[in-house]
């Protein structure tokens, strides 16, 4: 379905496909690999971003390895630890779109970090 999707965006109006990494309430584990795959196939230049607020330390998650171009977590409740803090692991590629420069992570405390 996303390939489909995607193959019929000829104008690259889609710019990134969202997939949530693990649904809290139902605990459904979403195969990240196979949608990278489905937006390779469709030769799309869309990103691939993941939430992975209650996937990641908890459910097997790997950026790297399955091309995830931006993952978003929270330290609430996977990691368990104190709420309020976030990461945004990026690759190269979404800082180089329009917009903000780079890619940001901002704790509780309101400070901000960028790559």
């Amino acid at each position: 379905m996303i390939e489909a999707r995607l193959r019929q965006d000829s104008g690259h109006a889609i710019k990134a496909v969202c997939v949530v990494h693990n649904e809290t309430s139902t605990g459904v584990t979403s195969d990240i690999a196979a949608v990278r795959k489905a937006i390779d196939a469709a030769g799309h230049p869309a990103l691939l971003m993941v939430d992975t607020i209650s996937g990641l330390a908890s459910a097997d998650y790997r950026h790297d390895e399955w091309g995830v171009d931006v993952t978003v977590s929270g330290s609430q409740k996977g990691l368990m630890l104190r709420r309020a803090s976030a990461s945004t692991p990026c690759h190269p590629r979404p800082s180089k779109l329009p917009g903000p420069p780079g890619c940001h992570a901002v704790s509780g405390t309101g400070k901000t970090s960028s790559r």
